[in-house]
């Protein structure tokens, strides 16, 4: 009786007959991390049991499958205006958005409590503040609104589709403030005599 030694596997493209092989030596588990492809083309995989006597017959091929990444992160998150109870959002899309597009963004925040320098963020603090889930990936910009003055708050958005989410991109402490205008002392000008 001979025992399996590993397992080789195999991807070809659809519009393909030819085989490719994307393990370098054999693979001893029954899972295995596809890499090589590219995104957007349709794969199917199939793979070959190795033992001491030979590689077996392939394997039915995969279902057909399209490679997909998740975006890459938005850019140029920033504050727009802010007033003593709204902070106004802003960013620009992610610069990759790849073949799976861009079902939106998920934007979340958390009120920071004490002094912001001396604060940590909460890991379990953060609260979504995504309307119905996600942000319509064509709005570049929000307007959160009924926030307390003078507290500090954190921001962090994604951008997400069907492959996952993007990395966080954080943006705070943002203090809820409207902005202060230094007071200006007004003098009268004396009259000039008349000679």
């Amino acid at each position: 009786m001979n025992l399996n030694t590993g397992y080789i596997v195999e991807r070809k493209k659809t519009s393909s007959t030819r085989w490719i092989k994307l393990n370098a030596s054999l693979h001893e588990y029954h899972n295995y991390w596809a890499r090589r492809m590219i995104e957007g083309n349709e794969y199917e995989i199939r793979v070959m049991a190795v033992n001491a006597v030979g590689p077996s017959e392939p394997s039915k091929p995969s279902i057909k499958f399209t490679p997909q990444e998740a975006t890459s992160e938005v850019t140029l998150f920033r504050t727009g205006n802010i007033t003593d109870t709204s902070i106004e959002l802003l960013w620009n899309l992610p610069l990759d958005i790849g073949f799976a597009g861009l079902d939106g963004y998920r934007l979340e925040m958390q009120m920071l409590q004490g002094n912001p320098r001396d604060c940590e963020i909460d890991a379990n603090g953060w609260k979504d503040c995504s309307k119905d889930g996600l942000i319509d990936p064509d709005h570049l910009d929000i307007d959160l609104t009924k926030l307390e003055t003078g507290k500090n708050y954190m921001f962090r958005i994604c951008a997400v589709n069907p492959a996952g989410r993007s990395k966080w991109v954080y943006l705070g402490p943002i203090l809820c403030a409207g902005s202060l205008i230094d007071p200006k002392i007004m003098i009268p000008k004396g009259k000039k005599e008349l000679d």
